[in-house]
């Protein structure tokens, strides 16, 4: 999912009317500001850490350990926030971004019988910390100076829930009542039209759709450009559009970051797989050694990889020309210094500009990573190529 919308801090302007405050009256209520936001950014930072480029190089323990600590830092910086700031509203941001079974408190590491990590939990800690989660959780709609941001966040997450239920309900082998659950989502987009959270809505019920009945997906993508929920509408056009255009053979054409030049009509007759990801991804890491795997076995035969980075350069409409330049220079070098250290020698695009890529926003891309797999021919047959059906899939296409 995307990440969840921070408010930022309020400038606040003192109007000196008939009394005025001293000089030192307002110098003593600057430094709560600054260390609120001081705070606040702490949170922010641990929020957006990730994993080390030679994370999957690191055995299985330390993986386990690097994970556990990055679950730590949020947890203890959030907490600080809301235990220093308990009147600050941002406290509900922080409230939404933790969880109450992370971090799991380990106070030692073990292995199991097949040698895996295995932690060794405080549960005492762990018991209160979720309790204490709880009430937070419980406390928030009732809350006077909940964010909207959050607020409408909630008012997703309770429409979900049926969406949640089907999803397990379609993993049992069940069948779904399309219909009912479509009326969930326009219910929502109906009553919350400026709600940003809506997109995650949409996005798990097109999930069901072209899970349990495929042939709908482009008629349902149309169908929701018309919604009163302007998130949305506008995902929904993109999505509409880029289903038009994974009818035909993909075209994509451009210069990859180390120099070499791409163009997916010229790989017609191998199978190719367009890697949608990032080196900030964690999913995409994890992803990382399966498609290694399948690119070390399969290349030879006929298989080729192209990735699409959404590096973050972020840029900002503000920067000058060279405060650009050098904030591309930047992020190019995380990527290929990612792609070199993890033995990565397929092309990248890159571009720099995060979840508005050129490449990715042609083609609806909402969450990464994202797999196209794409025949001889090169049409599209499968969107969601990962795991083990990566594998099944390249071989069958190359009749293997």
């Amino acid at each position: 999912m995307k990440t969840i919308l921070l408010l930022r801090a309020a400038l606040f302007v003192v109007v000196v009317l008939a009394a005025p405050r001293s000089l030192g009256a307002v110098a003593a209520a600057t430094p709560a500001l600054t260390a609120a936001d001081a705070d606040w950014k702490a949170f922010q930072d641990a929020a957006a850490a990730r994993p080390p480029e030679n994370f999957t190089a690191l055995s299985a323990l330390e993986r386990a350990q690097f994970v556990e600590q990055l679950y730590a830092l949020l947890h203890s910086r959030g907490v600080e926030f809301m235990e220093k700031h308990p009147s600050d509203p941002r406290r509900w941001n922080v409230v939404m971004r933790l969880s109450p079974t992370q971090p799991r408190f380990v106070k030692t590491w073990e292995t199991d019988d097949r040698g895996a990590p295995k932690p060794v939990i405080d549960e005492s800690a762990a018991a209160a910390w979720k309790a204490r989660f709880d009430e937070l959780k419980a406390a928030m709609p009732k809350a006077a100076d909940l964010p909207s941001d959050v607020r409408d966040q909630l008012l997703a997450l309770d429409a979900m829930k049926p969406l949640n239920a089907a999803t397990t309900a379609l993993r049992n082998g069940q069948k779904l009542d399309l219909a009912y659950l479509r009326g969930k989502v326009v219910g929502f987009a109906a009553k919350n039209p400026a709600a940003a959270s809506g997109v995650a809505l949409l996005y798990t019920y097109m999930n069901l759709v072209e899970k349990s009945e495929p042939g709908r997906v482009e008629e349902e993508w149309v169908f929701f450009t018309g919604s009163p929920n302007k998130a949305m509408a506008d995902m929904a056009t993109g999505k509409s559009g880029a289903a038009a255009l994974l009818k035909r053979p993909l075209q994509m054409a451009f210069t990859a970051a180390d120099g070499r030049e791409v163009d997916l009509a010229k790989l017609r007759g191998t199978v190719v797989l367009v890697d949608f990801w990032a080196t900030w991804c964690g999913p995409c890491i994890a992803e990382l050694p399966n498609v290694k795997k399948v690119y070390a076995t399969y290349h030879e035969k006929g298989f080729e990889i192209i990735g699409i980075s959404l590096e973050n350069g972020r840029l900002l409409p503000a920067d000058t020309p060279e405060q650009t330049a050098a904030k591309l220079v930047k992020a190019k070098k995380i990527l290929t210094d990612f792609t070199a250290a993890n033995e990565m020698p397929w092309p990248q695009q890159f571009d720099g500009k995060h979840w508005k890529n050129e490449i990715s926003t042609r083609y609806g891309i909402a969450s990464i990573p994202a797999m196209f797999l794409l025949d001889q021919d090169g049409k599209v047959v499968s969107t969601n190529a990962r795991g083990q059906a990566l594998e099944a899939d390249v071989k069958r296409l190359l009749k293997l």
